[in-house]
């Protein structure tokens, strides 16, 4: 090889160079052989000089192992099964792998791990994901984990942690969860978290954090989560908060001793969806009469008797803010409790869980409006978080993950060949994953505080699992995009076979109205609270490719608190379907549903939409205007009965008659609905 690196031909030596060889001095021989031997030494001793390699990922995650059984000699994990033996460590429980075979996840939470924390696990390369949370680990958090340059999840809470936390962990830019929450940390929140502008949830509730919050938080522009709850904290509450983090959606720094000024620039976080101060005494200041704190009713401010409400302000809050005195007295009361109880782990979590969004729960479920005072867990990071660049997917199950570039990709970029659907809130695409999946992507519009709500309304109730509820496989939220991605349900939807009126058998009509019926049951009755979905629509009830029917769409639905009987909204739903109530009163009540319900019957006994294009008649004016005997004739002239569907159809016309009665308290509720549905069913001769 020349010196450009580049093969040459290997040649024999020409005679003169023998003979220049031959002719060489002894002297010169031994010359060439010592400085021969003092290169190989030279090398020799390079070699041992410089570090030896990185240990495999198997090594490391061996040497965690041993670790972790020295600490824990009687209460093991799953991690006491990983066999140095196995071919790969990538089929280990607990250990995820990417595409290079290098480990990339570590979940070991809830695994009765105690003792210290693993102190070798920037050793790992391409380690992105570590959950050690919900075990028994003490000591201090070490400072190695600041050198997982690729980490972008670190969820250590429910521990017993101490110590404080390192400045360090400023150096990992790429890091989107930090979850500390729930341990004995101390000392005061470090200013160099402001490095860490890719993070989106930051948990530090229930320690023993002092000291102010710093300013620098302000830089951490993509915060959508703060959780500061049960702490120490002192001084004001920062106006970088709202000049640096525009996105953020729920702030807890309730149970400290904030004081000073309340700072009216938080008025401004018009994604702010979930808020609370409570139990900071000495925070004072008058609640604004408009703006996005206006929309937090006195359940936000408990135990702040310096915090007033403006007359507009109190006319919106719900419930009514209390009398001054017997405020400041209850406040101050619970204040003092949790002062002496604070450092009981359980007490505090347990009263805590009871009225704030402050544990952030791991798992699926969610309040779909400010009326709910209990945590939202569906849009908390769940331990199945998949975090891909600067975008985070949450799946909402077991089955493979995906990745915010797998949706785009299936969408071909949510190109308009894909879509297939539009509605109020948003577009929908079809598309296919990368393990085969056919999905349907909801694109949630940007909308503000109601496209918010839609949003969150979805990932509630279709996350909780219904068998009549359209499947939620998981969501993507970054900033003000908003994704769902759902079961793809290639049948269509009721709106489609309606008219069917052959095709779409009495049968089928039948056994569609008591899908629907039992998933209204589920949202009425067995949520709580309750779920009023106050857009339930032919449209909105589709078919997979068995026939099975589900409802969806869910971005209207409010919930009910517990104790009222309505929640108070705008006129929502669709023309025809609406019941007269809700115009009157803007009140959504589950007997709204129940009279959209009663709509739907009749569409599917009638063969008719809710409103004929270019018809001002619905179905419920022209049933009541020919009376039942003229909608038989009409059915009987067209020919559209055989056998015993002349009978369905009586039974499910009385059924929406009976759903559509004007005055919403003689509408039966939906457990009575679908009990006079199954008896219809089991009555039938050919079922």
């Amino acid at each position: 090889m020349d010196g450009d690196g580049k093969c040459r031909k290997r040649t024999q030596l020409s005679l003169p160079a023998v003979c220049l060889l031959s002719i060489l001095s002894l002297n010169s021989l031994s010359s060439i052989s010592n400085t021969a031997t003092l290169f190989i030494y030279a090398a020799a001793t390079a070699s041992s000089l410089s570090p030896p390699p990185p240990p495999a990922d198997k090594e490391v995650l061996l040497n965690l192992k041993s670790f972790l059984l020295q600490n824990n000699p009687i209460h093991r994990g799953l991690y006491s099964v990983w066999n140095a033996s196995d071919p790969s460590h990538c089929h280990w429980p607990g250990i995820s792998c990417n595409s290079h075979g290098h480990a990339d996840g570590i979940d070991l939470h809830d695994s009765s791990i105690s003792g210290g924390i693993f102190p070798n696990f920037s050793l790992l390369p391409a380690l992105a994901r570590l959950d050690l949370s919900s075990n028994t680990l003490s000591g201090p958090i070490p400072p190695d984990l600041s050198q997982c340059r690729r980490l972008r999840y670190l969820n250590l809470s429910h521990n017993l942690i101490g110590g404080r936390i390192p400045p360090e962990y400023g150096r990992i830019s790429t890091l989107q969860l930090l979850d500390l929450s729930f341990n004995r940390l101390s000392g005061g929140i470090p200013p160099q978290v402001g490095y860490l502008t890719s993070l989106l949830w930051l948990m530090l509730a229930n320690n023993e954090l002092a000291g102010e919050i710093p300013p620098e938080i302000g830089n951490c522009s993509s915060l959508l989560w703060l959780n500061l709850a049960n702490n120490r904290l002192t001084g004001g509450i920062p106006t970088e908060i709202y000049r640096g983090i525009s996105y953020i959606q729920s702030l807890d720094i309730s149970v400290n001793n904030f004081s000073g000024e309340f700072p009216d620039s938080l008025n401004g976080l018009s994604y702010l969806n979930k808020f609370n101060v409570s139990f900071n005494p000495f925070l004072r200041g008058i609640i604004p009469a408009s703006g996005q704190i206006a929309t937090f009713d006195s359940s936000s401010f408990i135990g702040d008797p310096l915090i007033s409400f403006s007359i507009s302000s109190l006319q919106n809050s719900s419930p009514p803010m209390p009398a001054a005195v017997p405020l400041f007295l209850f406040g101050i009361i619970c204040w003092i409790f949790l002062c002496l109880k604070a450092r009981s782990r359980s007490a505090t979590h347990h009263f805590l869980n009871s009225y704030q969004d402050s544990t952030f729960p791991r798992e699926e479920s969610l309040a779909m409006d400010q009326l709910i005072s209990s945590p939202p867990a569906s849009l908390n990071p769940p331990s199945s978080a998949v975090f891909s660049g600067q975008h985070l997917l949450l799946r909402m199950n077991k089955m493979a993950a995906f990745t915010y570039p797998d949706i785009v990709a299936a969408t071909l970029n949510f190109s308009a060949d894909k879509l297939i659907g539009c509605g109020g809130y948003g577009e929908v695409y079809a598309g296919v994953l990368p393990d085969g999946r056919p999905v349907a992507i909801k694109k949630l519009k940007s909308g503000g505080a109601e496209g918010e709500r839609a949003f969150r309304a979805e990932v509630e109730t279709l996350g909780g699992g219904h068998p009549n509820l359209v499947a939620l496989h998981g969501w993507c939220l970054v900033g003000s995009k908003k994704l769902l991605v759902y079961e793809y349900m290639p049948g269509g939807s009721l709106e489609d076979v309606i008219k069917d009126r052959h095709g779409f058998t009495w049968e089928q009509r039948v056994a569609a109205a008591v899908a629907v019926a039992r998933a209204l049951v589920y949202l009425h009755h067995e949520c709580t609270p309750a779920v009023v979905h106050r857009d339930v629509k032919a449209s909105n009830v589709m078919m997979d490719a068995s026939g099975a029917v589900k409802l969806t769409d869910l971005g209207l639905a409010r919930v009910v608190a517990e104790g009222r009987s309505h929640v108070s909204t705008v006129v929502a739903g669709t023309v025809g379907y609406v019941a007269p109530e809700y115009g009157q009163t803007w009140k959504a009540t589950t007997k709204g549903d129940v009279y959209s319900f009663g709509v739907l019957v009749m569409e599917l006994a009638m063969g008719r939409r809710a409103v004929e294009d270019g018809g001002e008649e619905g179905v419920v004016e022209w049933r009541g205007r020919v009376g039942e005997d003229g909608v038989m004739q009409v059915a009987a002239e067209e020919g559209w009965w055989e056998a015993a569907g002349k009978e369905v159809m009586r039974k499910l016309l009385w059924v929406g008659m009976v759903c559509t009665a004007e005055a919403p308290h003689r509408r039966p509720d939906m457990r009575e609905v679908l009990k006079l549905m199954v008896n219809f069913v089991e009555e039938q001769p050919n079922k």
